[in-house]
């Protein structure tokens, strides 16, 4: 099944708000799309975040672990 681009980021903003951790080699064998692709959905995630966090007090960013190969949800 192909999944549009904004299913999958908002799919991945769910997923990160709910405090899981996002394989990137997983995610993208589960979309069916590359892992550079997952990368830029990402990408997309902080873009908007960045926007979000001058609005409201709670600070969110994204950061991701290569050893674990995922990424997630940090508030401060």
């Amino acid at each position: 099944m192909r999944y549009s681009k904004s299913y999958r980021v908002l799919r991945l903003y769910t997923w990160l708000e709910q405090k899981k951790q996002i394989s990137l080699s997983g995610t993208a064998v589960d979309f069916g799309i590359d892992e550079r692709t997952v990368q830029r959905d990402i990408a997309d995630i902080r873009a908007f975040l960045d926007d979000l966090n001058l609005e409201t007090e709670i600070k969110r960013s994204i950061s991701y672990n290569r050893e674990k190969d995922s990424y997630v949800m940090e508030l401060e």
